[in-house]
């Protein structure tokens, strides 16, 4: 029983991996318009990148002059695709969590709202962040505003693809 956790655990880590590095970098040439990246920027800072690591994140990211010319109907589905693989991952997952049975094509549809779901309340996180950066007390205050985004977060995302079955405060 604890293999079986092991394998849908890395299943899922790997899923979420090869679904939010082409999203990231997605959003990268999206939103950054000027020479400054925000995306590995922020990565390398959150995570204490130095030397050639910083440097591959950067190379990553990085664009070309013509940031448009690189983003394709094709590249914009492909990234849907992972991350619709994914919350379809993370619906299964939730499903025999709850003993629920599968909810098969009719998921579907709530996997995609979930996926959605999930890249608004981390770009409003991100929002929060941003605001609160420039305030005195920016750590103490930043406390409250993640674990009430992370509330909504796992309490949402998972109704979502549970098909709405369980209760909120079940959840």
């Amino acid at each position: 029983m604890v293999l079986e956790g092991l394998d849908r655990a890395l299943l899922i880590a790997s899923q979420a991996f090869t679904a939010l590095i082409p999203a990231l970098i997605l959003v990268s040439t999206l939103a950054s318009a000027g020479s400054r990246d925000p995306i590995s920027e922020g990565i390398v800072r959150r995570f204490g990148l130095r030397g050639d690591a910083a440097d591959a994140v950067e190379q990553l990211f990085d664009r070309p002059d013509t940031a448009t010319g690189s983003l394709s109907l094709f590249s914009v589905l492909l990234v849907l695709l992972s991350g619709v693989s994914f919350t379809r991952r993370m619906q299964r997952m939730y499903q025999q969590a709850w003993d629920l049975p599968p909810v098969g094509v009719r998921g579907s549809p709530t996997a995609v709202l979930g996926l959605v779901m999930l890249l608004i309340e981390i770009v409003m996180l991100y929002g929060a962040r941003a605001l609160v950066r420039g305030l005195p007390l920016d750590r103490v205050i930043m406390v409250p505003v993640s674990a009430l985004a992370g509330v909504a977060l796992w309490t949402s995302v998972p109704w979502l693809l549970l098909d709405r079955r369980v209760h909120w405060k079940r959840l």
